[in-house]
């Protein structure tokens, strides 16, 4: 069992611009998008998992994506987001683990850090996501901090595609040795070391615009944006369980369900 960290919905809306999916004049439709949260909470439920739910906050629209910062054993690193809209949603994160038993461990507001948006485990390899939203700069000071807690190896990789501005809506790992991801969204060198690092099953543009790596993976199981019909075959023929769930209303924001979702145990 798991247990998940969800932030509720009620002030998601699209009330600026900062990532390509965003756009002002293509608001949320607010009972649907209440209602494809509630279907992704259900899921974690039904699977068996245990999810807390915080509350959202008027005034921050995207605290709705738990783009959080990254947990290691007990101890919590939030995010430095690098754009003013999103910057006072550090404290409330910062706060819930705090109350919640976690040690918080700041790194200087100067490197900007996204949080589980840019960082994803595969084992004890870390998978940093630089290029648009945190910096390379932020990479070595989460290196280091990690480094002092456990063995774990901080893997940089450039993103390249403005649209796929954090590594989880590009790249998500099944296990310590395999990951989907969309190649294009990766500048060469970051292609590479990926290949040198984990067994990759590449996915197209198509599907990688559906958000399909932008999936939730429990085990065998694996919650993804609906539509991605190629991928989701190529899982299930490896023995994965794919639960398809309606993300529509969160990719107008530029998240869907792995944005939506922390696991914290």
């Amino acid at each position: 069992m798991a247990k998940i960290l969800m932030c509720s919905p009620e002030f998601f809306d699209i009330q600026y611009e900062i990532n390509p999916w965003m756009d002002i004049n293509k608001k949320t439709e607010k009972s649907e998008s209440k209602r494809q949260w509630q279907n992704l909470h259900d899921k974690f439920i039904s699977l068996g998992h245990e999810v807390s739910v915080m509350d959202g906050v008027e005034g921050l629209p995207d605290i709705v994506y738990v783009d959080c910062g990254v947990l290691y054993k007990d101890t919590f690193i939030p995010s430095n987001f690098l754009y003013p809209e999103r910057q006072p949603e550090s404290e409330y994160f910062s706060e819930w683990f705090k109350s919640n038993g976690f040690k918080i461990r700041n790194i200087d507001k100067i490197y900007n850090f996204e949080g589980h948006g840019d960082t994803l485990f595969a084992g004890e390899k870390l998978f940093f996501g630089y290029g648009f939203r945190s910096s390379i700069e932020a990479q070595f000071k989460i290196n280091q901090a990690l480094y002092e807690l456990g063995k774990v190896k901080v893997v940089p990789v450039e993103l390249i595609d403005s649209r796929f501005y954090h590594l989880d809506t590009c790249f998500c790992p099944l296990n310590e040795t395999e990951a989907f991801y969309f190649p294009g969204a990766f500048s060469e060198k970051a292609r590479s070391i990926l290949q040198d690092e984990i067994n990759l099953i590449p996915v197209d543009e198509d599907e990688a615009g559906l958000f399909c790596c932008n999936a939730v993976v429990l085990g065998k199981d694996i919650l993804m944006p609906a539509g991605a019909r190629k991928i989701k075959k190529t899982l299930e023929n490896k023995g994965y369980q794919v639960h398809e769930i309606e993300m529509g209303e969160f990719i107008k924001g530029g998240g869907a369900c792995k944005c939506l979702s922390f696991i914290v145990d």
